[in-house]
């Protein structure tokens, strides 16, 4: 009886051992884990760490990189082009299991970018301005996501746009700065640039722009049968472009021709051949007032070298005769502009169609001031200029 009882047993087990064999579960594949950072920069080692857990070996598949494979936990790796590069890890486990993960890393170049520009206006005869309507483009390499545009003197001065459109009226000198972010590292890089929108201006700002200190000197005070007293006209730092501008001390008492010119200081007009018959030129100048009521009589653009500078001409005259003299003569007339308080701008586009020489070799700028009568007034002055815009020829 034992013997059956045994080998019942023996029967039992035999059956139920294959059965438990077959339920045993397979080993685990392990988790690959890595540290990859998602963003780099061409020709800068990053470094790629194998954290998984139990891993016996592995190798490592770099799209695009030095070295382009490795069996090392950790591996400093450089990638010489920029873009979207694909990292593999393979992973053996203790045991024996096998498993992998791809990864993903964006690769650009050090921020860098230079300012570009195109420019375009139009404008007809009978306007009273012209608008400069400028491009800009960053040429930016790096892969920026974020744009800061400065424009002072534009419209707009600001702009976060990649390639922005600003207008200035009249055109000018800009010191236009732009800088680039890049979110992924939060790297940021400024360049600057002077930009001259539309035409320079033939009146040399250096002298007498108001920013010079030959202001005084260069201008000429009269009022009809001579030099104004000391002290009419004086510079001061407030001004339309927050430089200097020119303050006339109107008194009132005048009842003639009480106005200013720049004859006498060719370093500071448009000379030597400048501007000749049929060419178009736009006229502009910045003014206010600290009253109600005063005007500009009139403001014009005027061509007149003097015979009698020969002998003693003025400084810069040097070798001046009488053959090269010039009569008065004056065109692109503005009208009577009656000032506010604010600045304001007041400019006129004209032909030089009543020019009787083939050159104009003096050109400087004339204003003749007035208020009510009997009424004094303080009349600010600013960025006179004068720009060659075209030929009617």
């Amino acid at each position: 009886m034992a013997q059956q009882l045994v080998a019942l047993s023996l029967l039992v087990f035999s059956i139920l051992m294959p059965a438990c064999k077959d339920s045993d579960p397979a080993p685990e594949a392990g988790i690959v884990e890595a540290d990859v950072p998602e963003f780099a920069l061409v020709n800068v080692p990053t470094t790629l760490l194998d954290k998984s857990n139990n891993a016996a070996s592995r190798t490592w598949t770099i799209t695009g990189g030095t070295p382009a494979t490795s069996t090392d936990k950790s591996v400093a790796v450089t990638f010489t082009t920029s873009g979207t590069k694909s990292i593999t890890l393979d992973v053996v486990f203790d045991n024996g299991t096998t498993n992998s993960a791809t990864f993903t890393i964006d690769v650009a170049d050090e921020l860098n970018a230079s300012i570009a520009s195109t420019e375009t206006s139009s404008f007809e005869l009978g306007d009273n301005d012209v608008a400069f309507s400028v491009t800009f483009s960053a040429n930016a390499v790096g892969d920026p996501d974020g744009y800061n545009w400065s424009f002072p003197g534009g419209t707009p001065e600001t702009s976060t746009e990649e390639s922005p459109v600003v207008v200035w009226l009249g055109g000018g000198m800009s010191e236009v700065s732009l800088t680039i972010t890049r979110s992924a590292d939060g790297a940021s890089l400024e360049v600057s640039e002077t930009v001259q929108v539309g035409p320079e201006n033939l009146f040399n700002d250096d002298v007498w722009g108001f920013e010079g200190e030959d202001i005084l000197s260069s201008f000429q005070t009269w009022d009809g049968g001579g030099p104004w007293a000391a002290g009419v006209l004086t510079q001061v730092s407030t001004a339309f472009d927050g430089l200097k501008s020119a303050e006339i001390n109107y008194d009132g008492s005048v009842t003639g021709y009480y106005g200013m010119i720049t004859r006498d200081t060719k370093v500071a007009n448009a000379t030597e051949g400048a501007l000749k018959l049929g060419d178009i030129v736009l006229y502009s100048f910045y003014a206010k007032a600290n009253t109600a009521g005063a005007v500009f009589g009139f403001s014009r653009i005027v061509n007149h070298a003097p015979s009698w500078w020969e002998g003693g001409p003025p400084p810069g005259w040097d070798g001046f005769t009488a053959a090269d003299a010039q009569d008065y003569q004056f065109w692109t007339n503005i009208e009577p502009v009656e000032l506010g308080t604010d600045w304001q701008r007041v400019s006129v586009i004209d032909t030089l169609s009543n020019i009787n020489y083939p050159e104009a070799i003096n050109i400087f700028p004339e204003f003749g001031i007035s208020t009510e009568a009997g009424i004094p007034a303080v009349i600010s002055l600013d960025k006179v200029e004068l720009k060659l815009i075209g030929n009617v020829n």
